[in-house]
């Protein structure tokens, strides 16, 4: 922490103290009466003469102590424009005044850096080690940030700077939780829950084949694995009786991936401290082999066909092909664009061994000041200063985005569900590209049938460790 600013503080406590005492010790007024002289009267004494009050010099009043930053221009970094644009929304030009008031309150300027995504790591990395960081505080992509960015030192632990007060309303908690690596905070960020991992289901297509409301069964906590594979089944059909399906009952991306995290599953677990490869563990297996089973067994599943575009499962959902969607809640843009049928969201449904509903969240964004940015306390000072809440801020401004994209109230109820509740759990998978890439493999192995999930786990079991291990620096 800088002189100047401890200097400050120091000032600051200085100040509360004489405060605190001129209160405590206020004059009492005297037990005895007195006459319209004001000299005292009581107890059968004789009157004392009163000394005379000298009048008193009035004490200037003691002026707020404040931080001065000399002028110090702090820039922000991302893989997107931060830069605040006027006349966009109320709220916005709202932070842009605020952001004024501070900046020539506490001296400093802003400047707002932008690289592209494929070059983000590279840029980060390389500029944090020679000690010119390419900015003083930066957006950071769980892909890159952890394990790679806190376990390599390349950025510093926020909760060792004394500024932050990660038990704040503010924070974001689940971003604090992820970014916490051995009992110290290293990323941050505000607002509410980025919801990623959802299941959107075609209520058009609900009504005309007579299938329950999954609203119903969410509210009254049935809506799981055994109710979800029910459903589906009733959904698939060969309409033209050719003996090809023409109707499925789901479609997905990653959706081997969202239904692990369902029944509490992970890629990577800490057992005692320690990174492990989690999908030997029972949960993992159990929830891998009944999305092969959904897949081969079932065939309820529209699987993308070997190179079939990324979006393959959303454009099926869109054109009324399969009555549930496994992916990601952004999707509901391309949705809105051109399904014609009405569409809701529910949560992923539940494995036999949990007993809450989970949403994946395989990506977030945590904020971290790298490593040999100069006097980094003073930027954290100035970011815990911008990110304070406007009182002015409608608590439901959050609500806008949603009402945009939803076809009714019960959606965004559901996203309200994942956010109040912090059913968000994130797996590390796509953080350790080599194991991100071996999965490639062995998933789609267990797709086609091609080898069960426990057969083709315990093949990559020990090759998935040592990237794990190596990842996180262990020897």
């Amino acid at each position: 922490m800088s002189k100047s600013f401890m200097r400050i503080c120091s000032l600051l406590l200085v100040f509360l103290i004489l405060f605190a005492g001129t209160v405590g010790c206020g004059r009492s007024k005297d037990t005895a009466g007195s006459d319209e002289t004001g000299k005292t009267v009581g107890d059968g004494q004789e009157e004392q003469p009163k000394e005379e009050k000298q009048p008193q010099e009035e004490q200037p009043a003691e002026e707020e102590p404040t931080v001065d930053l000399g002028g110090r221009v702090i820039r922000v970094g991302a893989t997107w424009n931060l830069e605040p644009q006027e006349g966009v929304s109320e709220s916005g030009d709202r932070y842009i005044a605020r952001l004024r008031n501070l900046m020539e309150k506490y001296n400093f300027s802003l400047e707002y850096a932008e690289v592209p995504w494929d070059q983000f790591a590279e840029t980060f990395i390389s500029s944090t080690l020679s000690g010119q960081p390419w900015v003083d505080i930066s957006y950071a992509e769980s892909t890159f940030f952890y394990p790679t960015f806190v376990v390599g030192g390349l950025v510093l632990p926020l909760s060792d700077m004394g500024v932050f007060d990660f038990n704040d309303p503010k924070w974001n908690k689940t971003v604090i939780e992820y970014s916490t690596y051995n009992g110290k905070v290293y990323g941050m960020n505000t607002g509410r829950d980025d919801v990623r991992s959802v299941l959107f289901w075609n209520k058009t297509m609900f009504e005309r084949e007579g299938l329950p409301n999954l609203y119903e069964l969410q509210n009254n906590k049935t809506w799981t694995w055994d109710k979800f594979l029910e459903v589906a089944q009733k959904a698939t059909k060969d309409l033209d009786g050719d003996g090809v399906i023409d109707q499925y009952g789901f479609s997905g991306i990653k959706t081997e991936w969202i239904i692990l995290a369902t029944n509490n599953g992970k890629t990577v677990k800490f057992v005692d401290g320690k990174p492990t490869f989690g999908l030997t563990e029972p949960e993992a297996l159990e929830a891998l082999q009944f999305y092969q089973d959904l897949v081969n067994v079932h065939r309820v599943y529209d699987l993308p066909p070997d190179g079939s575009p990324w979006d393959y499962g959303t454009q099926r959902f869109i054109n009324g092909k399969t009555a549930m969607l496994m992916t990601e809640l952004w999707h509901w843009e391309m949705m809105k664009q051109s399904m014609h049928d009405e569409y809701g969201v529910v949560a992923p449904p539940m494995g036999p061994r949990a007993n809450e509903y989970v949403s994946l969240l395989n990506v977030f964004n945590a904020v971290c000041i790298p490593a040999t940015t100069q006097k980094p306390e003073d930027v954290a000072f100035v970011w815990n200063a911008i990110t304070e809440p406007d009182p002015e801020e409608d608590p439901n401004a959050w609500r806008e985005y949603f009402e945009i994209n939803a076809c009714d109230e019960e959606s965004i109820q559901t996203v309200a569900m994942i956010q109040d509740k912090g059913l968000s759990e994130y797996d590390m998978m796509q953080s350790i590209t080599p194991l991100w890439e071996l999965s490639w493999s062995f998933m789609w192995q267990i797709s086609h049938g091609h080898k069960t999930a426990q057969v083709a786990i315990n093949e990559v079991a020990q090759e998935a460790q040592a990237y794990i291990d190596d990842a996180f620096n262990v020897n």
